[in-house]
């Protein structure tokens, strides 16, 4: 109980009656409380199905939806986006020309190409091999995992 009040003597009126409001004041305060709970819980239950069933449906998520984990997974699909034109770039300069076919680098990065978590397979990058044969741009495919982005280009130049 909220409130510790002294039990009054039996022969004082006054405090018996101060008692009987003070009871009342408890009772009603608690079951306000109770009431604004359940009113609440009635409020936030149906906010937090529309959010679900919105991200089962392939909703696009919007800045405010961006997690730490998106950041992270976006930074490694750049980092191993980086690894595939580090790649790219030693086999050109052994055949003197750039090629755009994703496996024939598996070998220079240990067998396998790297994985793009934002697609979520290993054939997620891009390499745009330029008029010319001398120039190529290597890059992460955006994916559907990470939200909208924008991945960074590698360009390289033999």
């Amino acid at each position: 109980m909220a409130f510790c009040a002294k039990r009054p003597d039996s022969g004082d009126i006054q405090d018996e009656t101060r008692l009987e409001k003070l009871k009342g004041v408890v009772y009603t305060s608690i079951r306000m409380r109770n009431n604004l709970c359940r009113w609440g819980m009635a409020m936030i239950l149906p906010c937090l199905l529309v959010v679900a069933s919105g991200q089962d449906k392939g909703v696009k998520p919007t800045p405010e939806q961006i997690t730490p984990k998106m950041i992270k997974m976006r930074s490694a699909a750049d980092l191993n986006a980086r690894a595939l034109a580090t790649a790219v770039q030693a086999e050109a300069i052994r055949s003197g020309k750039y090629d755009s076919v994703l496996s024939d680098y598996a070998k220079d990065l240990g067998g396998i190409l790297p994985m793009n978590p934002c697609t979520g397979t290993r054939t997620g990058f891009t390499i745009v091999v330029l008029p010319g044969g001398n120039k190529a741009n290597v890059a992460a495919s955006s994916g559907t995992k990470c939200g909208k982005w924008t991945p960074k280009v590698f360009k390289l130049v033999l």
